[in-house]
């Protein structure tokens, strides 16, 4: 990778397994012309391994990363129990079994038998940790169980069981694995309601009865106000990303309106990859008996996924993007992956990483470039989104994005993650690098771009988080 005379690398990655010590806090951000990382701070925890940078012919090469598989297997991934020890039924093992899953996750493991027996609980584990299928499966397990007891199914527009997710398109995702599962040999009836769905089709569906609705707030108010969906019979509540949707002013409205509408003893499921303090002692006041299914990977980054820190310098703000565009460059240049996902923290700062990147899609330098945010229309939104998912007939895409992709969207498909903006909060940059490494196949590059006074904090997230401390999420 080429880097400038006013950048500095460095990198290093996590090793995972109970070798992995606690990482230090970092040091000061002097310089030092002895130090071959030009960053003294940057020194690796005990359980992270530093890898050798050298420049050959003005290029930055890793030595270690040359000829090295990615992508090699998790063996901290999985529990040590089986689905049906963790309380899954013999159809859902199977179901399970035909969508490659054969045994279960931490997370999946430790809230099973509270999510099938209907208590209020918290799921929480690091990104990629499968705590969709933690939650749906045992739904579903609960649904069929229920059907062949007492013959219970969804009336119309009455479903037995409601999803909340922020954004339709984790609310659409959601209900294609409940899909999935459903053709596994457990069907039952779903459906998703969101704001870029057509009124009539949605009212329909709930219409005609169903056992699993995935929905966003909003749309889950306007049907309970047109009267088109009720709660009276609803069992188990699932409110995904709940950390981002209580800090949402707009999400209390719906939010007590689905506490005081469901029958009593009906069951609350929180599902998030970063627990912030607040949003934890705010759900352990609500619901005292609230069970806690906190997976070993909260608030750790992913094992095995490397890591590289570019520091840009810039005596001025122009300066300082066209050093980070340079850096963008290179490293898209070295990593050669077929899936990039670039994050910016602003929608101009997309608009301006877009353009110098289409710059080069025009002059034919091998990048097809989609934009993924809010100044998007929902449908350019989908088509981006899938396009970069099933890969397209571009041999490199990348995925210029803000926050919205990193929400619990699966990105199994993507190999590097570009910070071209550094994250301004320590969940944000959680969410983001968990779009790599996601699952039990583990691997993947992070590149972050960091400004001079940006440096520091990063190598200290670095460093506790690849060291495998919990970053503490205030």
């Amino acid at each position: 990778m080429c880097i400038r005379d006013s950048t500095r690398i460095s990198t290093w990655r996590a090793r995972s397994g109970p070798g992995a010590a606690a990482a230090a806090d970092g040091g000061d951000d002097r310089d030092d012309g002895d130090d071959p990382y030009g960053a003294p701070s940057a020194r690796p925890a005990a359980g992270a391994v530093m890898e050798k940078v050298i420049e050959v012919d003005g290029a930055w090469h890793d030595q270690a990363a040359l000829g090295r598989a990615a992508g090699q297997a998790r063996t901290d991934f999985f529990a040590e129990v089986s689905f049906a020890q963790a309380g899954a039924s013999e159809p859902l093992v199977r179901a399970l079994a035909s969508l490659g899953v054969d045994a279960p996750s931490h997370v999946q493991a430790l809230g099973y038998k509270r999510v099938l027996h209907g208590q209020d609980c918290l799921l929480a584990d690091r990104t990629g940790s499968g705590k969709t299928l933690a939650y749906l499966a045992p739904i579903v397990q609960r649904i069929h169980e229920q059907e062949a007891l007492r013959g219970v199914t969804g009336e119309p527009g009455a479903p037995l069981a409601i999803v909340l997710a922020p954004t339709s398109e984790l609310a659409t995702q959601a209900l294609q694995t409940a899909r999935s599962l459903a053709r596994g040999g457990v069907p039952f009836r779903s459906a998703v309601i969101t704001g870029d769905h057509p009124w009539r089709t949605q009212r329909e569906a709930l219409g005609a009865g169903l056992e699993l609705l995935v929905s966003t707030p909003g749309r889950l108010a306007s049907h309970l106000e047109a009267g088109t969906l009720a709660l009276g019979a609803v069992q188990t509540i699932v409110v995904d990303e709940v950390d981002v949707l209580l800090e949402d002013e707009d999400f209390q409205p719906v939010w007590k309106a689905l506490r005081e509408g469901v029958p009593r003893g009906a069951s609350f499921v929180f599902v998030t990859a970063t627990l912030p303090k607040p949003t934890e002692d705010a759900l352990r006041a609500a619901f005292p008996g609230l069970k806690l299914a906190k997976g070993p990977g909260l608030h750790m980054a992913v094992p095995g996924v490397r890591h590289v820190l570019v520091e840009c310098a810039g005596a001025s703000a122009d300066v300082a993007l066209r050093e980070k565009l340079g850096a963008l460059d290179a490293s898209l240049a070295q990593a050669q992956a077929r899936r990039t996902l670039v994050f910016c923290n602003s929608i101009d700062d997309c608009r301006a990483v877009e353009n110098h990147l289409q710059r080069k899609e025009r002059r034919r330098e091998a990048y097809r470039v989609l934009a993924y945010h809010a100044a998007l229309t929902p449908q350019r939104r989908r088509a981006h989104l899938q396009e970069f998912v099933d890969g397209g007939s571009a041999e490199h895409l990348v995925l210029v994005a803000t926050d919205r992709a990193s929400r619990g969207i699966d990105f199994s498909c993507a190999e590097h993650v570009v910070l071209f903006d550094f994250p301004r909060r320590g969940d944000e940059w959680l969410r983001r690098v968990g779009r790599v490494g996601r699952g039990a196949r583990g691997g993947g590059l992070v590149t972050s771009l960091v400004l001079p006074y940006q440096a520091m904090r990063a190598r200290k997230m670095l460093h506790k988080t690849l060291g495998q401390e919990r970053l503490w999420i205030g």
